[in-house]
């Protein structure tokens, strides 16, 4: 009776060894098969990071590419406006100067006028 409940004694243990072995080998697989999957995910991930700074880069090179462009563009307009602005101001001074010179003109026009009446005026008188 000693001899057999020895036996299933030691048969349980062997039993409960091997049963905790499969286990440790059932865990330890699942553990290495989620290991693997971080594993996979970080690479896929860095490689999206990677694409997605390639297509950032490319983007970021391609607006700054427009935006260069469109401030160009603003300053030949702002070129263009302040020459218009000179021009017209230029041309608004040369008409003020004209005038100024036909007012000069017809003043002296008149005034050689009167001078001409007045000594044809005094020629008459002493005649």
């Amino acid at each position: 009776f000693v001899h057999s409940i020895s036996s299933i004694q030691i048969n349980r243990h062997i039993l409960q060894s091997v049963l905790v072995r499969m286990q440790h080998r059932v865990l330890a697989r699942a553990f290495d098969y989620y290991a693997r999957a971080v594993h996979d995910r970080l690479e896929h991930r860095a490689k999206l990071l990677q694409a997605v700074a390639r297509w950032r880069e490319k983007e970021l090179a391609r607006t700054f590419g427009l935006w260069v462009e469109y401030m160009d563009m603003i300053t030949e307009e702002r070129e263009t406006d302040r020459a218009e602005e000179v021009n017209e101001t230029i041309m608004l001074e040369l008409l003020d100067a004209t005038k100024q010179a036909h007012y000069c003109v017809d003043d002296e026009v008149a005034r050689r006028i009167q001078m001409a009446k007045r000594i044809l005026k005094q020629m008459l008188h002493l005649h």
